[in-house]
């Protein structure tokens, strides 16, 4: 059994915030792996610089909640927060294989080193879920 609480309603209500308020921008996000591509854009409008994910934390928190909602809604799981041993919110994906994505560690790391885009993670994350259902383990990141 997982430690941390179940915190699933927040986070959708976190990437619910992100969703409107680009809404209202005129981006439109539907919670699908291709509206991964938009938010790589807008996260390449901040640059790529030590200290852009500390500057830019509630970015990080909406975005890290939106793409931990289009990993939810497409490979299941649930957010877990306060999460040993340093108390982080994270998505487990997989109960049985204990697979954890850290969603805003990934975003944080997108705005401080520009790593790669969203779009391309999710399938990454996509493909090793199903080898360990398929017991064929990781193939590597």
């Amino acid at each position: 059994m997982p430690q941390g609480e179940i915190c699933n309603a927040e986070m959708e209500r976190v990437a619910g915030l992100l969703v409107t308020d680009l809404a209202e921008k005129g981006l439109t996000l539907d919670y699908t792996p291709e509206s991964l591509r938009a938010l790589d854009m807008l996260l390449a409008n901040y640059g790529h610089d030590k200290g852009n994910g500390d500057n830019n934390m509630g970015l990080v928190e909406l975005v890290g909640a939106y793409f931990g909602e289009v990993l939810r809604g497409t490979l299941g799981g649930n957010w877990y927060e306060n999460v040993p041993p340093d108390n982080a919110t994270g998505l487990l994906l997989d109960v049985t294989y204990d697979v954890w994505v850290w969603c805003h560690a990934i975003v944080y790391k997108q705005l401080e080193q520009g790593n790669k885009s969203l779009f391309k993670i999710y399938p990454d994350i996509a493909d090793k879920l199903q080898d360990l259902r398929n017991g064929l383990g990781f193939r590597g990141w």
